[in-house]
C-alpha cells in the first residue's frame, strides 16, 4: 500500500490515534500485533486483529511491512456475553446474599416466638396428651430452627462447603426424634408405624447429628407421602461386620 494512512480511513473514529501510534511503532519494530474495530462500506462494525512485521529487504531498497488482517467479530462477541454473564452472576449472587441475610432475621424471630410461646404453653396446667402436643411443637420448631441457621450460613455457602460436625450418636434416640416429628402425618394418613425392637437400634455412629435426623426424616416424610391410607411404616437397625450399621 503506497499510503500506509489509507488504513485509518475505514478504522473506528474511536481507535484512530491507537492504530497510528501502533503502525508508527511497527516501523520502527521487528513485529507488532494490535487489536481494533473497522467500518466497512456497508457501516457494519467489526474486530480485526492486525499483525505488522517487518520484511527484509535489500540495501538500499525501501523498507517493507507485511500486514495481515484477521476478523476476530466472533471471538469479541463471545468475550462480551462472557464479560456480561459473569456479571449477571454477580449480581445474583449479591441478591442471594441480601436475601437470606434478611431472611435470617425474618425467619428466626417468628420461630424463636413460636418456641417461647409453645414454652409458656407448656407450664400451664395441661393433660398428658396436650403437653405430648406442646413438646411436639417445641422439638419441631427447635429442629426447623437448627435447618434455617444451617441455611442461612452464608459464609458457608458462598464458599461451597459444607462442613460436617461428627460425634457418636445414638441411633435410637435420633429415630424416636423424627418419629416424634411426624405423629401427626401419620395419624392424618392413619398409618401403622412399626419401630424395631427397643435394644436393636441402641448403637451408637460415628455421624453429624443434625445431618443424620435430617436424612432419617426425608426418608420418613417420603414413605408418608408415598404410602396409602391405612398403610404401614417399618424401621430396622441392623450392624454389619465391617463396622457400617444401616
Amino acid at each position: 500500500i503506497a499510503d500506509p494512512a489509507h488504513f485509518l480511513s475505514f478504522t473506528h473514529p474511536d481507535d484512530i490515534e491507537y492504530v497510528r501510534t501502533t503502525m508508527e511503532e511497527a516501523g520502527r519494530a521487528e513485529r507488532v500485533e494490535v487489536e481494533y474495530r473497522i467500518i466497512r462500506s456497508n457501516g457494519q462494525v467489526r474486530w480485526v486483529w492486525t499483525r505488522y512485521k517487518q520484511v527484509e529487504v535489500a540495501p538500499g531498497d525501501p523498507p517493507l511491512v507485511a500486514v495481515v488482517v484477521t476478523d476476530i467479530t466472533a471471538q469479541k462477541d463471545a468475550q462480551r456475553a462472557e464479560v456480561s454473564a459473569r456479571a449477571e452472576a454477580v449480581r445474583a449472587n449479591a441478591a442471594k446474599t441480601e436475601f437470606l441475610s434478611r431472611m435470617s432475621h425474618e425467619l428466626r424471630t417468628p420461630m424463636n416466638a413460636i418456641l417461647g410461646f409453645a414454652q409458656l404453653l407448656g407450664m400451664d396446667e395441661l393433660n398428658e396428651d396436650q403437653h405430648e402436643s406442646v413438646r411436639q411443637i417445641i422439638r419441631g420448631g427447635r429442629h426447623l430452627l437448627d435447618l434455617i441457621n444451617e441455611v442461612l450460613d452464608i459464609s458457608r455457602i458462598d464458599s461451597g462447603e459444607l462442613a460436617l460436625s461428627t460425634e457418636s450418636v445414638l441411633v435410637s434416640d435420633v429415630l424416636d426424634e423424627v418419629m416424634d416429628l411426624v405423629v401427626p402425618l401419620v395419624a392424618a394418613r392413619n398409618l401403622t408405624v412399626v419401630m424395631p425392637e427397643e435394644d436393636v437400634c441402641h448403637e451408637h455412629v460415628l455421624a453429624d447429628r443434625q445431618r443424620f435426623k435430617q436424612v432419617l426424616l426425608n426418608l420418613v416424610a417420603n414413605a408418608i407421602k408415598y404410602n396409602r391410607n391405612d398403610g404401614e411404616i417399618r424401621s430396622s437397625c441392623s450392624s454389619r461386620p465391617n463396622g457400617e450399621f444401616a
